[in-house]
């Protein structure tokens, strides 16, 4: 079964979007199938990676608690 993740990440595809996914932030109904999901949207071209992995991507991140300012 695939995800509404994995549809919509084809779907960008197919229009040209450099997609990447967040693979902690969506889950499936076990973790075979997410598995399955994650590898094959990184087959189709997805950029797969975790949160901590995007937030060093990005040059300033606010905390939503403390409004501190984290500089990478």
């Amino acid at each position: 079964m695939k995800s509404l993740v994995y549809s919509t990440t084809n779907y960008a595809y197919s229009l040209g979007y450099e997609v990447i996914v967040i693979e902690d932030c969506f889950s499936s109904n076990a973790p075979e199938i997410q598995a399955l999901n994650i590898r094959d949207m990184a087959n189709m071209g997805a950029t797969i990676i975790s949160v901590a992995d995007y937030l060093k991507l990005l040059p300033h991140v606010h905390r939503k608690r403390t409004g501190e300012r984290i500089r990478h």
